[in-house]
């Protein structure tokens, strides 16, 4: 059981229960002990970016280029924008499998 399904099987329960979320709300949920979706040893900005980003689960509504784009303030009060996620609904319900965390979504996905 990969890292990386752990993660995707938290954020799909994540975006289940809360809706569409930023990747610094999901990168959050997920690094926060007392939080209930988080990972036992948290997650990289990196993995999670990987995640997100190949997981045809997920899928981005806001592009981080885009003028709609949230904005956060970094440390030294600079202004970034970040992307928005959600979850496509249409391949959750033909694969509910995907909610596993022994599911390799690949294999499944490319014997489709």
């Amino acid at each position: 059981m990969a890292r990386t399904s752990r993660a995707r099987v938290k954020i799909i329960q994540m975006m289940k229960d809360l809706g569409n979320l930023t990747t610094a709300d999901i990168f959050d949920y997920l690094n926060d002990r007392s939080s209930p979706y988080s990972m036992r040893h948290g997650v990289t900005t990196n993995s999670l970016n990987n995640v997100l980003g190949k997981e045809q689960v997920f899928v981005k509504l806001v592009d981080h280029t885009s003028e709609e784009a949230p904005q956060m303030v970094g440390i030294k009060g600079d202004r970034y924008r970040i992307s928005m996620w959600g979850l496509n609904a249409t391949l959750l319900r033909q694969y509910p499998e995907l909610e596993d965390q022994g599911t390799n979504s690949w294999k499944l996905l490319a014997e489709s």
